[in-house]
């Protein structure tokens, strides 16, 4: 019998944190965060890493339908 499992992780800028880090680690590819007034500009490569089974960005209703795509103002994905 499959065993279910799901972990949800909040990602807190005041610890230092940035999703850009964390859709890098996740997708396992390069992300080129382009900066901001809190985080200088970095590109993220866990391009070295496995494939991961699955991942799914998950957002609210009311939030844009643009994010969903790897590639918006501030975060690009380098193609497959």
């Amino acid at each position: 019998m499959p065993i279910c499992f799901a972990r949800l992780e909040f990602v807190k800028r005041s610890a230092g944190k940035n999703i850009c880090s964390k859709a890098a680690y996740n997708l396992r590819d390069k992300i080129t965060f382009q900066g901001n007034e809190f985080f200088k500009a970095h590109t993220y490569d866990w391009s070295h890493k496995g494939c991961s089974a699955y991942h799914e960005i998950l957002l609210p209703t009311h939030v844009d339908k643009s994010f969903k795509a790897l590639k918006f103002s501030g975060l690009t994905s380098s193609p497959p």
